[in-house]
Formats: C-alpha cells, structure tokens, sequence
C-alpha cells in the first residue's frame, strides 16, 4: 500500500512544504542517521517518501524548484490532487484550464494526479474528467459516498485505478463507512485499484486492499512536538514528544528500529514554527506510516 502525506497551507502563511525543508535541512545538519533525505539510505531501507500535493495550495509553486532545494534524487513519490475539498470548505474556486496546466507542468514528477471533483455532484464530476481528458491528460476519477452505485461500475469498467472520496469527517460512523467500502471494493473485484482520500483510520485501512492512501493528519503530531512510530509487535502508533528525553528513551528500542537513536528523536530544544518544529526530523511520520502499510 502506497501511504501519502497530505501537505497543506499552514496557519501564519508559507508552504508546508517550505517549513517541512527548513526543518529537515536543520535535522540533516545534527545527525548521520538522516534516511529521510538520502537517496542511498532510502533505497538500502526500502523506505520511499510519498506526499500528496494540492493545487489549492500550491498552484504558484513550481515543484522542481522547491524539491531541487530539498530533496536528493530520487525525488519522493508525488500525488497532485485538486484540492477540491479544502477550496470548497473555504469558499475558493478552482479554474479548470489552470488545474490542467499545473498538471501538466508536473506530470514527470507525479506518480498520480485525480480529477477536478465537484463535491456532492456526479455529473459535474464526470464532466471535468472529461474535459481534463479532452486536453490530453489521465487523471484518476473520483467517486464520492453518497453517489449512485451506477456511477462506481461504470468507472471500474473503465478505469483501472479510482479514487473514493467523501470519507473525511465520517470516522465516527465506522459501521456505515466500512460497509460503503466493502461495497465498493465489490463493485470493483478485479477490475479495478482504489486510492482512500483522508483515510486514516488503522482497521480500515487493514481490512481492505488499498493500492493507495493520504491523509494530512498523519503529520500533524510533528507541528505539536511529537512523533508517531508504527510499532509492529504491538499493531499501535506510539507517540515521542520531541521535548522528552527521558521519554524517548522509554521507547529506545522502537526508534532504534528506525535507523535512529533517541537523542536523535528528544532533541530537548525544539521552538515552534510555522507548520513545523526545528530540529526534528519532519519526516518521521511519512516513515512511520511506511512501517505500518502493508
């Protein structure tokens, strides 16, 4: 399974991506165990980093140049998304030309990239498909809870890759949403791979075949001071506050499994910032959660 860290816009201004870089430059700076930014150490652990990236947020960001200034090649594996759902919670609107150009600006860095979606609406949804279509580019479709089954069959008749949507917020209603997915991986069989949007619940994410999920949430302990490792005896996340040192070692084996020592992680002077924490490794996460996929 292909897990994706969601980067968004942080409060205060910036990219994510900016202050995730400042931070990881700061990390490699203090320690030799940085297999976040190491091409050779990534490909002896076999740990790739994967962010998903969003239009809403980044369409005045040219990607070559942010991660030719924090990246190693191999560069990470890149998702572009719309973004439809965040500009829709606030109010923004989405050109569809533009979402297009910036696509195609990026398709050699991106490993996917989704449709324009419209939120609560199948026709319009299908339609911007289309259209992305018509100006030469594949996007994955997208079907949303909510939406006729008719619509899902005729999809994974078509298209060997689909994204499900509509799943954020709907965590505490487990029963209906884990039902919707059984159904639809249903519809799908054979046919056709799915890729969750926002899916960060651990038992769903188990329970079925995913090729591919994101979630913003996964990073956001780092922007607090913490970091969640996958421990894989106890099948849970634990969390290391990056203020702790003594807590870090409670969990010396654990982090030592990671390629890392504990003072590494309880580096006892992180500041807060903008979307990230100086000195840590702003990467942790996006490796736990590689620990943790299937």
């Amino acid at each position: 399974m292909r897990c994706y860290l969601s980067m968004g816009w942080p409060t205060g201004g910036g990219t994510a991506f900016e202050n995730y870089g400042r931070s990881m430059n700061l990390w490699l700076a203090e320690t030799s165990a940085a297999v976040t930014n190491s091409a050779r150490e990534r490909e002896r652990s076999g740990l790739r980093l994967r962010i998903l990236l969003s239009y809403h947020y980044y369409r005045d960001v040219d990607l070559f140049d942010l991660f030719g200034k924090y990246f190693q090649k191999p560069w990470p594996d890149v998702f572009l998304d719309s973004g439809a759902y965040s500009a829709e919670s606030q109010g923004a609107v989405i050109d569809i030309g533009a979402y297009a150009e910036w696509v195609k600006h990026h398709a050699s860095i991106a490993s996917a990239y989704a449709n324009l979606d419209v939120i609560g609406d199948a026709v319009g949804t299908e339609r911007n498909q289309r259209e992305l279509e018509r100006r030469g580019l594949r996007p994955l479709p997208v079907f949303h809870t909510g939406e006729p089954w008719s619509v899902l069959e005729r999809l994974c008749d078509e298209y060997p890759y689909v994204a499900l949507g509509g799943m954020v917020g709907k965590a505490k209603q487990r029963a209906q949403l884990q039902a919707w997915i059984a159904k639809a991986f249903g519809v799908a069989g054979d046919r056709t791979v799915f890729h969750g949007f926002g899916l960060t619940v651990w038992d769903l994410m188990c329970a079925f075949r995913w090729y591919s999920v994101d979630s913003s949430s996964w990073g956001s302990g780092f922007r607090f001071g913490t970091v969640q490792l996958f421990d894989d005896n106890a099948g849970k996340f634990v969390k290391v506050d990056l203020r702790d040192k003594q807590g870090a070692w409670r969990h010396r084996k654990l982090i030592e499994s990671y390629g890392f020592a504990p003072s590494d992680l309880a580096i006892g002077r992180c500041v807060p910032t903008t979307g990230a924490w100086r000195g840590g490794n702003p990467w942790a996460g996006v490796l736990s959660w590689e620990r943790g996929c299937i």
